[in-house]
This record gives C-alpha cells, sequence and structure tokens, in this order.
C-alpha cells in the first residue's frame, strides 16, 4: 500500500509523541502504549508485510518518549529503562552482537536512569541522570562520577 498523500488515521487513544522510522510509523499514547504502521522490522510488530492500520507494539513496558531511525527504535520506560527493537546491524540496538531484536525488549544492565534516547542511522545513543564513565566492548554500563558539584576556580 503507498499513500501518495495525506490522510487521517484513527487511534485508540490520545496520543504524545510521533516518531518516523524509514518505512515505519509510531504513535506514543497517553497510557504509555507504541501502536505502529508500516514495514520492516522497527515496527515492532514481527510482521512480514505492511501493516496499514496503526497496531499496539507488544511489550509489558509503559514507555514515556520513544524514538525511531532508518529500522530500528528505541523508548524510555516509565521506570527509567530503555526498550529497542530493530534491526541490529552494527551494534546500533546497544548490544554485544548485531541481531536483530523484532519485538520489543528491555535492556539489561543500564544502571543510570534515562533522561532521553535517540535513534540515528548507526545507532542508538541515551542521556542519563548521571555521566556514565564507560561502556566496555561487552556491554557492561558503568556509572561515572558526577561532577556538577566540584568548583572551577575559573568559569
Amino acid at each position: 500500500m503507498q499513500i501518495l498523500e495525506p490522510s487521517e488515521i484513527e487511534l485508540p487513544e490520545p496520543i504524545t509523541e510521533v516518531a518516523a522510522g524509514g518505512s515505519f510509523s509510531l504513535f506514543l499514547s497517553t497510557s504509555g502504549q507504541v501502536y505502529s504502521c508500516g514495514y520492516g522490522p522497527g515496527t515492532g510488530l514481527h510482521a512480514d508485510e505492511t501493516v496499514s492500520v496503526p497496531t499496539r507494539v507488544p511489550t509489558t513496558h509503559k514507555l514515556e518518549s520513544i524514538s525511531a531511525s532508518l529500522d530500528h527504535a528505541a523508548g524510555i520506560t516509565s521506570e527509567g529503562g530503555v526498550v529497542r527493537w530493530g534491526r541490529g546491524q552494527h551494534s546500533k540496538l546497544i548490544s554485544v552482537t548485531s541481531e536483530d531484536i523484532v519485538e520489543p525488549e528491555l535492556l539489561e544492565g543500564l544502571k543510570p536512569k534515562v533522561r532521553e534516547v535517540l535513534c540515528g542511522p548507526n545507532k542508538t545513543c541515551v542521556i542519563t541522570e548521571q555521566p556514565i564513565r564507560s561502556v566496555s566492548r561487552l556491554g557492561m554500563i558503568e556509572p561515572g562520577e558526577d561532577d556538577s558539584d566540584s568548583e572551577d576556580e575559573d568559569p
């Protein structure tokens, strides 16, 4: 199905945020549910065909924010964690492998609460409440020291 001009769609609940991927769109509802339509792994629907009607993405986590790129997406949970799904090449899903994740999966081991998640063509970036000192090749994320209280003599 190809849509060449804007068309109105109906969703089962009010929407607070929209994110657009390469061939899919995501809609975040006021209740924290994500709805998706389009084609490919970024839909989070494990669908091999185009999904023309926005369909709820299966996740047990209530999301507060979403982001999408060409063929992957991510969201912030109400607890400050990250769920991600889509094409995994180049480890862009914050993973030690390049495997695809077809349905939303919680990123394990992320300790500082996430404030923002951003998806780019070949990466996913998270901004946390506390600085992260390092991300090892094994995917271990270690909290850094908060330098916000230090006083600089020269501003």
